[in-house]
């Protein structure tokens, strides 16, 4: 059941920030996996940011958008109670993409 919700969690918040952040030319946000606690009450969502300097900017944006967020999560959610949504920088992909660039340069 938590695997079913973290997916459509995922799907509803990656419509939501299409429609509600404002991204450059050449910039791309992606969440990349969400995590919801066993208690269903608050949910991580890990995004990535590309290219990575623009990551600060967005996330100030994002912690602006939180509590909308919830409420778009709240009129697409059949459940009594929606998750408290919390936006993370996925700092996996930063790592792989560090990995990546020091490879190829050798």
């Amino acid at each position: 059941m938590i695997e079913r919700l973290e997916s459509f969690i995922k799907k509803e918040l990656s419509e939501f920030l299409r429609e509600n952040i404002l991204l450059g030319e050449g910039i791309f946000l992606s969440i990349t996996r969400v995590l919801v606690d066993d208690s269903l009450e608050r949910a991580q969502v890990f995004v990535s940011v590309f290219p990575e300097k623009f990551s600060e900017e967005i996330f100030k944006e994002l912690k602006l958008l939180h509590r909308v967020a919830r409420k778009f999560l709240a009129s697409r959610i059949k459940r009594h109670k929606t998750p408290q949504v919390q936006f993370l920088l996925d700092k996996n992909l930063d790592a792989e993409s560090r990995i990546e660039k020091l490879l190829q340069e050798k």
